[in-house]
């Protein structure tokens, strides 16, 4: 999958925009659950992945636990055993005679069970202090993912929106939950 730009922003004061963003490991992406309840107007679903890769350009800048971070250069951010879980409320609209779905609300959450990060220029290029910085984030991973977890499951929310709002626009309501 490729993505223009994701950006996180933490009430932390910490903002991180990746750019030119290629997602890999998704197209092992399953569905776990689902359940609809067609007369409330909602849909939960379930997904799980072994793992995905978020290659990008990236700019940070901020704070983030006691850390103070900078750079910009090339991000390699990999996740495993990757569960979500996602809500959709939806409402009806008719367009040209037919009924199509329109969403209305979404929830998500997420979990991990690992995650892993590579920033290359991190702190213009001080080789020491960068690498120093990449090996405790990532023995830290956990709680720089829990910083980050609202800012990622609204950036989860905004692309299920694009693709899921994109087929909804397409499909008329009668053929969309057979």
């Amino acid at each position: 999958m490729k993505l223009d730009i994701i950006s996180v922003d933490t009430p932390g004061n910490f903002k991180i925009s990746l750019k030119n963003v290629s997602i890999y490991g998704l197209e092992k992406l399953e569905v776990t659950g689902v359940k609809a309840n067609l007369t409330e107007h909602v849909v939960n679903m379930n997904f799980s992945v072994p793992s995905y890769t978020l290659l990008s350009k990236y700019e940070m800048d901020g704070r983030i636990l006691v850390l103070s971070l900078k750079g910009e250069g090339e991000s390699n951010i990999t996740a495993t055993d990757v569960t979500v879980e996602y809500e959709l409320k939806y409402d009806l609209v008719d367009k040209k005679g037919e009924q199509f779905v329109k969403i209305a609300d979404q929830h998500v959450h997420y979990e991990v069970s690992r995650a892993y990060f590579n920033f290359t220029n991190l702190f213009n290029g001080d080789k020491l202090l960068g690498d120093s910085t990449i090996n405790l984030l990532n023995d830290e991973w956990k709680s720089i993912n829990d910083e980050l977890k609202e800012g990622i499951e609204e950036t989860i929310k905004s692309v299920s929106a694009t693709i899921v709002g994109g087929i909804f626009e397409k499909v008329p309501y009668r053929f969309a939950f057979l």
